[in-house]
């Protein structure tokens, strides 16, 4: 969950809850959704990672404005790895184009290669070794250039 951003009326709802527990002095407590089905964070974690300002909000592929200035900023090499059923990537998007999106963002990237996996989830379990081979052969290319 690192990094996207949470359904758009859940994650208002969310933060608006986590801000007031912040101002109460409960940032460490545990907030009152289990978002995703899975994910138990603190108020302080929520807001550390999906306030609009945060330093952690760096990949947000809904409509909410948003400021991709650490993703403009990266000056190395980026291999971007996606899966058709990572949730991550269809917040308000496709897998397809949410990847175009942050592929547009490297401005100062000087290699930018983009891999699709059919069928991998966020955890790209059962993927490991194409995994492997897309990253090895990534810093290979890259050495050359």
């Amino acid at each position: 969950m690192h990094g996207r951003c949470a359904k758009e009326d859940l994650h208002n709802k969310v933060l608006s809850e986590a801000k007031s527990m912040i101002k109460e002095g409960k940032g460490a407590q545990l907030l009152s959704e289990v978002l995703d089905n899975e994910y138990v964070l603190s108020a302080n974690t929520y807001v550390n990672f999906f306030d609009k300002d945060s330093n952690c909000n760096v990949f947000c592929y809904t409509k909410r404005d948003h400021n991709w200035k650490f993703v403009n900023n990266i000056k190395v090499p980026v291999l971007i790895i996606g899966g058709t059923k990572d949730d991550a990537l269809q917040v308000g998007n496709t897998v397809e184009n949410s990847i175009e999106i942050l592929k547009s963002q490297l401005i100062k990237s000087p290699n930018v290669k983009t891999k699709i996996f059919e069928g991998a989830d966020h955890s790209y379990d059962g993927f490991e070794k194409e995994i492997i081979g897309e990253v090895v052969g990534f810093v290979e290319d890259s050495k050359h250039r």
